[in-house]
């Protein structure tokens, strides 16, 4: 009896690349966030960088949206360490 094989579908990749969109636009959304608008970017970030690597890891589709949320991943960390830096939200 074998073991049941891993989807092979894009799901992931694409759950890491409409999150990385997410992480790097809403700390720029004009609503009310004070003292929270840095961390969006630093949470968010960190999360698409993980499911970035699990959807870049094993033969699945979905590769190339992965790899952009993770480069999406990285902005969004930048982008929150910047807002950290300079004290004070965009």
């Amino acid at each position: 009896m074998s073991l049941p094989q891993a989807s092979k579908s894009p799901a992931v990749g694409l759950t890491a690349l409409v999150l990385g969109l997410v992480a790097v636009v809403v700390p720029f959304l004009p609503v009310a966030m004070d003292g929270f608008r840095r961390y969006v970017g630093l949470v968010g970030g960190v999360i698409v960088l993980v499911v970035a690597v699990l959807g870049l890891l094993g033969d699945r589709r979905g590769k190339p949206m992965a790899a952009i949320g993770l480069l999406l991943g990285l902005l969004a960390v930048l982008v929150s360490a910047m807002m950290f830096v300079g004290g004070r939200p965009f």
